[in-house]
């Protein structure tokens, strides 16, 4: 079992509101992509969570819009 220090749970609420917010623009018509996500050095430390690649890699995200 993993046990978080506060700090390590602070930086994991984060990532998590992270995620949840960039699911939700993905999901939104506007100039979000999955690609830009993968490149921008913005969510580098994004990169190695299970969480962001699941979203990266979700088929309902890559889809066109149109």
């Amino acid at each position: 079992m993993t046990v978080l220090s506060p700090s390590g749970a602070h930086g994991w609420f984060r990532q998590a509101q992270a995620i949840a917010e960039l699911t939700r623009l993905l999901r939104a018509p506007g100039n979000f992509s999955v690609a830009a996500f993968r490149v921008d050095p913005s969510f580098t430390k994004l990169h190695g969570d299970p969480r962001f690649q699941a979203l990266l890699n979700d088929p309902k995200n890559n889809a066109p819009l149109f």
